[in-house]
């Protein structure tokens, strides 16, 4: 049962391509990554989504619903903005065809600036170092790390293909869905949800975030979705599920 129906699901048609922009907040396990080289420079690789892939500790997900990727932590230092950052990005998918963002990594009170790098070799990573190296970014020295748990904020282009109503899949990389709700909601209040709907479904081979994209009339908000193999009808019992949940919390402030 649908609680909303977005502008843009009544007027877009199915199979339709798009290009957005937007971010995504994200809270995973990041850690030293194990490479095939010896590196000069810090590299994290998300180890674990949130822990239990929000499933009981003794019913986890498996690794269907994992997403590989690493993070470069930085400094610049001269004055930049995210515009720039994202400017960069795009300069690099471009010139170098890697699949790369900017984020802000957030853990224990600190901020670190860092790009998201995924679907990549790790010896390619060396070119990504001497782009950035060239274009004054100072990259953090390769240091041992604890594992840590990071709430992770990237901005990147979407590239999307309309699958349904308020659902789209990722053009570019396989496994990676969008799923519209009707409004923006906190981190405390996803995480709620999403654990109580994949503590209590039969189905929970996904991972989940939470993001949104700018276009007019508003923003729109979604469920950003990954998991193997996934087919529409699992995609539409995820959302149904997601929006009645949401809708009971909203009026009882509990969810039962």
């Amino acid at each position: 049962m649908r609680y909303f129906y977005s502008l843009n699901s009544k007027t877009n048609k199915l199979d339709q391509n798009y290009s957005k922009f937007g971010s995504i907040l994200k809270r995973e396990t990041l850690s030293r990554a194990p490479l095939s080289f010896t590196s000069k420079f810090q590299v994290l690789h998300s180890s674990d989504p949130y822990p239990g892939y929000y499933c009981r500790e003794d019913e986890p997900a498996d690794n269907s619903c994992k997403e590989f990727s690493y993070y470069l932590p930085f400094e610049y230092n001269s004055p930049f903005d995210d515009e720039l950052l994202c400017r960069i990005s795009l300069d690099m998918q471009a010139e170098l065809s890697v699949n790369i963002c900017p984020t802000v990594i957030r853990m224990q009170g600190e901020v670190i600036r860092a790009f998201r790098v995924k679907e990549i070799i790790p010896e390619r990573l060396l070119t990504v170092f001497d782009f950035l190296n060239q274009h004054d970014f100072k990259l953090h020295k390769n240091k041992s790390t604890k594992s840590f748990l990071a709430y992770i904020h990237l901005k990147a282009f979407f590239e999307i293909r309309q699958i349904g109503d308020g659902m789209y899949e990722n053009r570019d990389s396989p496994g990676l869905y969008y799923l519209e709700i009707p409004d923006r909601i906190d981190w405390g209040i996803f995480e709620k949800l999403i654990t109580y709907q994949k503590t209590n479904s039969s189905f929970k081979n996904f991972d989940a975030a939470i993001g949104h994209w700018v276009e007019k009339p508003s923003f729109v908000d979604f469920l950003r979705i990954y998991g193997a193999g996934l087919d529409l009808n699992q995609l539409r019992n995820i959302q149904d599920e997601f929006l009645v949940n949401l809708k009971k919390h909203t009026k009882q402030g509990i969810l039962i």
